[in-house]
């Protein structure tokens, strides 16, 4: 985990999925804004995620297709 500090390596931590350390930040509970707000990023950072992965794919796909030719 880069920095140590449990994010893993897309950066969306741990418990994200499973409900764990969601709403909770070092034992607080947050706002209704703040996990708005923390939804939005989360959904940010998935969406960049799978945009990386599509266009992996996408790359990997022309590749195959040019050496089928």
């Amino acid at each position: 985990m880069p920095g140590r500090d449990g994010t893993g390596p897309s950066g969306l931590g741990r418990g994200l999925g499973l409900g764990l350390n969601y709403g909770c930040r070092r034992g607080r509970v947050l706002n209704a804004e703040t996990s708005e707000l923390m939804d939005k990023e989360i959904l940010l950072a998935e969406r960049n995620f799978l945009e990386a992965r599509v266009n992996a794919i996408n790359k990997h796909l022309e590749r195959t297709k040019d050496s089928n030719v």
